[in-house]
């Protein structure tokens, strides 16, 4: 599998194009799934074979912020990445995941509901915390 970045919701052209130029510089291939297209698998954009696309199109409301999923990228390439974000002092994406055995089967949706979910209980932790 070649280490991709898949886009989602990206819709600010500047942002886009800071967050496509630090992918770039890494020389990581960028996948940008366009709307229509949401309820295919995630692992399909990733080059993995046994994961089939989806005959139907989205016709539905628009995720509510961006998503950026690391495939095939190891842990180095992406503190890499994380680092060019901070470095070139571009806005975090709040919903970002690595492609995993379990995820490469879900569609945009289902993992961006799973990462707001996760996000949301991560900032109420740190809330409680205070």
């Amino acid at each position: 599998m070649k280490a991709t970045v898949l886009l989602y919701n990206f819709q600010d052209k500047l942002y886009r194009e800071q967050v496509k130029k630090i992918l770039l510089v890494q020389r990581l291939s960028i996948k940008e799934v366009p709307k229509e297209e949401y309820l295919n698998p995630i692992g399909y954009y990733a080059g993995d074979e046994e994961v089939k696309v989806s005959e139907k199109r989205y016709e539905g409301m628009e995720l509510d912020g961006e998503m950026m999923v690391f495939a095939g990228l190891s842990g180095e390439q992406i503190d890499k990445v994380l680092a060019g974000f901070r470095k070139n002092k571009v806005p975090r994406v709040n919903c970002k995941a690595v492609l995993t055995p379990t995820n490469r089967f879900w569609n945009a949706l289902q993992l961006f509901e799973e990462l707001k979910r996760e996000h949301e209980a991560m900032y109420k932790n740190k809330i409680s915390e205070k």
